[in-house]
């Protein structure tokens, strides 16, 4: 591959938009700004001021801020993780290289790998074939195989272990990643393209009402970690026990992982459908990152959403505002996350679990800016609030306030708007959208692009799609 294994230490796999990472490849910009999908980095970049306060959205961790010492290492104080952990170990980890069958084949029919270059193919089809070993590996890829989904690699800066692009219908792995780890992140990831192919006529989490949104994002998470955990615990049971033990140790697994031995303990070893309804349920502990996480969320798909509602009533536009008024019962939310080609694994639980305590609840900060967002929504349109956030209940904010209080600015009057671009200007814009539909054509037809270009691509129909309502 030709990067070093120890460019990057990603904390667990990831999903559509989000990764905890701790890195130094450039996934933000300068300003702040991010390049790529929605991250946590520790970085030298100014996505911090100086006083510990945010300067863009989803930056988290800085070497200026409180929560973290001169050396790298983390304090309590943002309750992310008790343990301490040296960056210095990490980036001087010596490089490991692993030598690849270029003449090997999938063992997964019909599986498009069409996106990686020569150099890439005979890694990915080893991490394929390596997977589907195990057979809820093999139903996975599978069923993203037959969904149409391409199987590539992300840019090495990008700030995701693994994502599942569900518009364009390709799953991406980071290449600095492990391939111990990287075992679980394809499970996770072609998991979420399973998710997607059964709920594409269902109402997506963008329209839902709050409590549905919650339902539904949370639990495809839950899912696709818990089926990573048997995935992994059934070629550990074949011997192949790396992919468990990176599992196991990273910092978004571990409760997943501790709930599923717990369990299996509890079953007398026994590998049935309890055991996978008990992980996908640890992956709602508060515990360590995973508060973190749940309230990640919910600045993407929640709040971030209102805010680009409330900018729209800032330029007096009130048409195609985020609506927050589809449903998805519990009910239906095991009906179709916990599906198998064996059955469903949360057949035997009771839906309402979804709607009680730590499976429901939201941060305070997300209601309370949530509630906000209602009141000026009604106040410009007239429509009522969304009830649904009422009976939620709520956990203390596991992190600072990214941004200021949700509210609505003056609407700028025209002669203090910004001036129009200039025709050099609007050249280099014209230019740079020619290419991106250049590139976007390629990758349709099957070409073997960069790492940096179809993940460019990738990222932008991602956040374009993020922003429809």
């Amino acid at each position: 591959m030709g990067k070093k294994a120890n460019l990057a230490y990603v904390f667990g796999s990831h999903t559509d938009s989000f990764a905890l990472n701790v890195k130094e490849v450039p996934a933000w910009k300068n300003d702040g700004s991010y390049t790529d999908s929605f991250a946590l980095n520790v970085k030298e970049v100014p996505a911090w001021k100086k006083d510990g306060s945010y300067t863009d959205s989803f930056a988290f961790g800085s070497k200026e801020g409180p929560a973290w010492k001169n050396d790298g290492q983390y304090t309590d104080s943002f309750a992310l993780n008790k343990e301490k952990r040296s960056l210095q170990a990490v980036f001087e980890a010596p490089e490991v290289k692993q030598e690849y069958d270029p003449k090997a084949n999938p063992i997964i029919d019909n599986i498009d790998l069409t996106i990686c270059t020569d150099e890439e193919r005979p890694r990915m089809v080893a991490l394929i074939n390596r997977l589907a070993k195990s057979e809820a590996g093999k139903e996975t890829l599978e069923i993203a195989a037959k969904a149409g989904y391409k199987f590539g690699f992300l840019d090495a800066s990008s700030g995701d272990a693994g994502t599942c692009f569900g518009t364009v219908h390709a799953i991406g792995l980071n290449p600095v990643v492990s391939d111990e780890k990287l075992i679980s992140t394809l499970c996770h990831e072609s998991r979420h393209a399973g998710q997607k192919d059964r709920m594409k006529y269902i109402p997506d989490r963008d329209l839902l009402d709050v409590a549905s949104g919650v339902r539904r994002a949370r639990a495809e998470e839950a899912d696709a970690e818990a089926y990573a955990a048997l995935a992994c615990k059934q070629l550990e049971l074949q011997g192949d026990k790396a992919p468990m033990a990176a599992f196991a140790e990273s910092d978004l697994g571990k409760e997943t992982y501790a709930a599923f031995e717990k369990s299996l303990s509890e079953q007398n070893g026994v590998l049935n459908d309890k055991v996978v309804a008990d992980a996908f349920k640890g992956w709602y502990s508060h515990n360590g990152l995973q508060g973190a996480v749940k309230q990640l969320y919910e600045e993407a798909y929640i709040l971030q959403p209102m805010r680009d509602g409330v900018k729209k009533f800032e330029k007096g536009q009130t048409e195609g505002v985020y609506p927050f008024n589809e449903k998805m019962s519990s009910k239906e939310v095991i009906e179709q996350i916990g599906w198998t080609g064996k059955g469903n694994y949360l057949a035997g639980e009771n839906p309402d679990f979804l709607d009680k305590g730590l499976f429901i609840s939201i941060s305070e900060r997300t209601k309370q800016d949530a509630n906000i967002f209602f009141r000026i929504r009604k106040e410009k349109t007239g429509i009522e609030k969304d009830t649904s956030i009422d009976a939620m209940p709520t956990y203390k904010d596991v992190f600072p306030r990214m941004y200021p209080e949700m509210e609505e600015k003056p609407v700028i009057k025209q002669d203090e708007k910004a001036k129009p671009m200039s025709e050099k200007e609007r050249q280099a814009k014209d230019a740079e959208k020619a290419e991106t539909e250049e590139n976007e054509k390629a990758l349709t037809n099957g070409k073997k692009l960069s790492f940096e270009k179809w993940d460019r691509i990738l990222a932008a129909k991602r956040l374009e799609k993020l922003r429809q309502y």
